[in-house]
């Protein structure tokens, strides 16, 4: 938990036993109970009690006790289910101290040159018994950040500030004070305070700074000489008779030297299509004339004749003061918020965006009851994006979008409010269920050295995502998919088979090994995405007999291997007794007749050979380690 420095934290602790024959009793220890100063309590039965028995953890921490890390209590509940120890189990509370955020801030003054912000004197913990209290650090961003305040969120990290002074303690009067003088005129300041604490070093160095909470934050545009849009609201959604609401405020009288920038004074309202900050042209009947300042009263325009259901539309206001045919200046920009309603499976997801000069620190998201029509606030969200769920598909649903937003500007109205399009979408089924998981084996450790390539299996199973995978209810059959080389590449893959089971046996593959991947199709033809590649290698098996009988009798008149499976070519040399070459062959069927490299029939003997055998396996050609060598027995009929 998070507390202030000065406030109360209360928690209250309880600890039961099912055993209802058991009583239990509760303890506490932590850093909060130890504190010289202001110490916290936990009041609670001595001894063992009925049970359940609650004790309350009380403190009022003092603006001493912030911290940059949490304290911890632990909290230790025990039975008397023996008889001198019982059983416990303990619970630990992490308590976080932060210091109060500084109070009314104050814009007093702001020109051309420079803005004053002052705040309250004197601080809550500016009086601390350590000396810790180190003043104050004001930051400034361009644009207003409006955010909930966070006990647990001390500072401002994260939330596009920059710190512009640092532990000033800087006075004027009875209020703290900053003087801002590194300002641009037409820009929108905005300002908050947070204070500093630190401990000092024996030589009076500060360190480990600790940042309170932040004040709430105060702006101001300087030289407001210029027309601010408000509002760039859609009231009516249509593709020919839609309808925008654009509001804008009048520049500030004292901002502008009418002296110099005598009237008449024109404001001339432009748009154009889309979200954007180019293309603008001038809206008919949107130029408001007045010879006087004053008499500058219409500052609201209803655009009609619009396609709002299918673009956003950007405005800006031209600004025009006596005869000059080019304008004094123009407006920031801003456009509708456009909604965009994608549909997918029991759910519509909903995006939207825009472009305004303000901040939108809320959206509201209206949908349609199909019953009465009528538009029913669903949720708010501080996101530009929401996932309707639990819907039924084929069914229509209707939404808008209203955003909240703030200048942070005094004089300016606030909240801004603004409403986009209405758009509608039906829920369809097009996600496709999860990618199943395979694995693959193959039967080489059952298959004898003769059994042929055709025989090899190599079997998958996989999972079905209907038992693992939420929304894949719908599974209609599966793919596999096959690569008879090792490759991550899904391009290298071709689909072999659809089949509704868990399983497949893939045989009659002339590489044996290969990899897959399997997915899982709906019934409404959604593919899932590919599932993760799996590879097997084949079984290469050679060997050799030792003797033939070339006698042209039609019966082993050739020396053949066995069947062998997987082999791209061999290198076999056989050598006759005195270790002269008789024949050599690439062939794995080898074919020898018995005849010597000449063409010369040989004598029966026996005849040695070396044979390297290259293997064609999932990485390509690969030599086997084992080179095979030994005598081949040549036996001819006498004749």
């Amino acid at each position: 938990i998070c507390v202030i420095a000065g406030e109360t934290a209360r928690v209250e602790v309880t600890v039961s036993d099912p055993d209802i024959d058991q009583k239990v009793r509760l303890s506490a220890i932590g850093g909060p109970l130890l504190m010289d100063d202001q110490p916290a309590t936990f009041t609670v039965l001595d001894g063992y009690q009925d049970s359940p028995l609650t004790g309350i953890f009380e403190w009022i921490p003092s603006c001493d006790h912030i911290l940059g890390q949490p304290y911890t209590m632990v909290f230790k509940g025990t039975d008397n289910d023996k008889d001198t120890t019982g059983l416990s189990t303990l619970k630990t509370l992490k308590i976080k101290v932060v210091g109060p955020p500084p109070e009314d801030v104050i814009i007093e003054q702001a020109s051309l040159d420079s803005i004053t912000v002052t705040w309250h004197k004197p601080y809550f913990c500016e009086m601390t018994m350590e000396d810790y209290f180190r003043g104050f650090s004001v930051y400034r961003r361009i644009g207003s950040n409006q955010f909930p305040l966070d006990t647990c969120s001390p500072g401002l990290e994260g939330r596009g500030y920059e710190r512009v002074a640092f532990s000033t303690l800087e006075m004027r009067g009875d209020r703290y004070v900053f003087l801002d003088q590194d300002i641009q005129k037409g820009q929108t300041y905005c300002y908050r305070i947070v204070a500093e604490f630190a401990r000092l070093t024996l030589a009076g160095n500060a360190f480990n700074f600790v940042e309170s909470l932040p004040s709430e934050e105060r702006c101001v545009q300087i030289g407001r000489d210029l027309p601010l849009i408000t509002n760039a609201s859609v009231l009516n959604t249509d593709m020919a008779n839609g309808e925008m609401e654009i509001i804008w405020t009048k520049p500030e009288p004292i901002e502008l030297d009418t002296i110099a920038n005598p009237g008449p004074y024109r404001y001339q309202l432009l748009s154009a299509e889309g979200i954007t900050s180019s293309g603008f042209s001038e809206v008919t009947g949107a130029s408001f004339v007045s010879n006087s300042f004053s008499g500058l009263v219409d500052t609201m325009f209803l655009d009609t004749g619009l396609n709002t259901a299918v673009t956003a539309y950007t405005y800006q206001v031209a600004f025009y003061t006596g005869s000059s045919a080019s304008p004094f200046g123009f407006s920031d920009v801003a456009s509708s918020i456009y909604l965009n309603v994608n549909p997918t499976d029991r759910a519509n997801v909903l995006t939207w965006n825009g472009m305004v000069p303000w901040q939108n620190y809320e959206f509201e998201i209206y949908k349609r009851d199909n019953n009465t029509g009528v538009f029913n606030l669903l949720t708010s969200t501080v996101d530009m994006t929401y996932r309707d769920m639990n819907l039924i598909n084929g069914e229509e649903y209707c939404y808008y979008i209203r955003s909240i937003g703030t200048y942070g500007i005094d004089n300016i109205a606030d909240p801004l409010y603004n409403l986009s399009q209405e758009d509608c979408a039906s829920p369809l089924d097009n996600v496709p269920p999860c990618a199943p998981e395979a694995t693959v084996e193959n039967n080489c450790a059952t298959a004898e050295p003769g059994t042929p390539a055709t025989d090899i299996i190599n079997i998958l199973n996989w999972n079905n995502p209907l038992n693992t995978c939420p929304g894949s209810d719908d599974n209609d059959f599966f793919t596999i998919y096959f690569s008879p080389s090792r490759t991550d590449n899904l391009s290298d893959f071709v689909e072999i088979d659809n089949v509704t089971d868990t399983f497949y046996n893939h045989t009659a593959i002339s590489s044996g090994g290969g990899c897959y991947y399997i997915s899982a199709t709906d019934i409404n033809g959604n593919e899932s995405e590919p599932g993760p590649i799996i590879c097997i290698d084949n079984c290469p098996a050679y060997s050799l007999p030792n003797a033939f009988t070339p006698n042209l009798d039609g019966s082993n008149d050739f020396f053949v291997p066995y069947p062998y499976r997987y082999i791209d070519r061999i290198e076999m040399k056989i050598y006759n007794q005195w270790g002269n070459l008789v024949f050599e062959t690439e062939n794995p069927d080898i074919n020898w007749d018995g005849l010597d490299i000449n063409g010369k029939e040989l004598s029966s003997g026996a005849y040695y050979y070396i044979c390297r055998v290259f293997e064609a396996n999932l990485d390509g050609i690969e030599e086997q380690m084992e080179i095979l060598s030994g005598f081949i027995q040549l036996i001819r009929n006498s004749k």
